[in-house]
């Protein structure tokens, strides 16, 4: 092992990246994994029959855990790789059934293209030489580029194609189906478009973060995706009907909070529409359902801050249909212009506490906490609103009026004045 610290034991050819890991594992004696940016399964070596659960279950799958990533991200590793040339060396993690590793980043400058993984090879002290894998690592690298263009060339042509269904420019299913073969051998059951709406610039950098993200979760199947100047369109379909629901739903939630705590990148809208059965000709409808999601979250962004679905926006789907309505009519509710004026000349907030009464279903004790007030404050000012107002806020019917009114009156609030 010795010798090769004063050579280059890669220069020479390699027919592909299986040959590569094959050789490297010869070298050093120990078994190599190699994966691109988003843990993909690309090469790996054979190995004996003492070897970890981890690695059993990435080439199994093709990738790795998503378990094994996110311990990863927790503990350091993966920022580490990702920030530096050198090798690093990871202790056993026996609860993800890891055992020790080193590894080095494959970059070409600050990108990182892959991975290469030694497995059992911490515990050999000084026998894995660290400029031995730097090597390695410069020689995968231009393995790695020429499956980079390939698959550059591919996401653009997938590109074309989510963009050929948002729009509703392939008309057959069957169509849809041919094209999407290349991805998948198998229909989708159903599938949802799911979008989210990111704040700020939008730069390469971050681009790549988010793709990560989306190419590393096993929640969820993302088939097609797309960045849309600020928006972000998946195409996500699950293996079973039954909980279709909530594993989508759980995939747009730890979406949001992985790219909170590991890229810091926050305030992002997640909306998505309808489950849709079979027929990927839906997709354009799918795809208006969520923008319409985006569009009702954005108009009020505190009352529906923790639903994703379009069909669980409920009465909000109407407010815009209602709004025109409203205008054709020239209507205004007479109780709450009165708490409006009464307002206006006594500097008070009857109206804001109103609405907050009724965002919270009419729960006095849920309220006050809204309101940082006292029970008997709120109690007080509810029993003057309906007072100055003449409304009945027990029924729940003309409550709910109330709360129509007061949505749209917060879409359209020049027409109050």
């Amino acid at each position: 092992m010795n010798s090769l610290n004063k050579a280059n034991p890669f220069q020479r050819k390699f027919d592909n990246l299986e040959q590569f890991a094959d050789f490297l594992s010869e070298i050093i004696h120990c078994p190599v994994t190699i994966e691109d940016a988003n843990h993909r399964l690309l090469a790996y070596s054979s190995h004996d029959n003492k070897t970890d659960a981890a690695r059993v279950a990435t080439i199994i799958g093709r990738r790795v855990p998503e378990k094994v990533i996110n311990r990863l991200w927790k503990d350091g590793v993966i920022p580490a790789l990702n920030k530096q040339d050198e090798p690093v060396i990871i202790p056993e993690i026996d609860d993800i059934g890891l055992g020790d590793r080193v590894a080095v980043a494959i970059r070409k400058g600050s990108e990182v293209l892959g991975y290469i993984w030694i497995v059992e090879a911490a515990h050999k002290g000084d026998q894995v030489d660290r400029n031995l894998l730097t090597l390695a690592s410069e020689k995968a690298k231009k393995l790695l580029l020429h499956v980079s263009r390939q698959k550059v060339k591919r996401e653009k042509d997938y590109q074309e194609l989510f963009w050929e269904l948002l729009t509703g420019n392939i008309h057959s299913h069957d169509e849809a189906v041919d094209r999407l073969s290349s991805i998948t051998p198998s229909v989708p059951p159903c599938f949802s478009v799911m979008a989210f709406q990111i704040q700020g610039k939008l730069d390469d950098s971050i681009h790549k973060k988010i793709t990560y993200l989306i190419n590393t979760q096993q929640q969820v199947k993302v088939l097609l995706h797309t960045l849309d100047d600020r928006l972000l369109l998946l195409l996500a379909s699950t293996s079973e009907e039954s909980n279709s629901l909530s594993s989508i739903n759980n995939f747009a939630l730890l979406f949001l909070k992985q790219l909170k705590e590991r890229f810091r990148i926050e305030n992002v809208r997640a909306a998505c529409s309808s489950i849709q059965e079979g027929d990927l000709t839906k997709t354009a409808f799918a795809y208006q359902e969520a923008l319409s999601a985006l569009s009702i979250k954005q108009q009020f962004p505190e009352e529906t801050n923790d639903i994703v679905f379009y069909h669980d926006l409920g009465v909000f789907r109407y407010l815009n249909g209602l709004l025109e309505q409203r205008r054709d009519e020239n209507h205004t509710h007479p109780g709450l212009r009165k708490l409006r004026e009464y307002d206006s000349k006594n500097n008070t907030e009857l109206y804001d506490t109103l609405e907050t009464y009724l965002n919270r279903d009419g729960n006095i004790n849920e309220a006050a906490k809204d309101l940082h007030v006292h029970v008997n404050t709120l109690n007080y000012r509810v029993k003057r609103i309906c007072e100055i107002a003449q409304i009945d806020v027990k029924n729940p019917h003309y409550k709910l009026s109330l709360y129509l009114e007061i949505k749209l009156e917060r879409l359209d609030p020049k027409h109050n004045l």
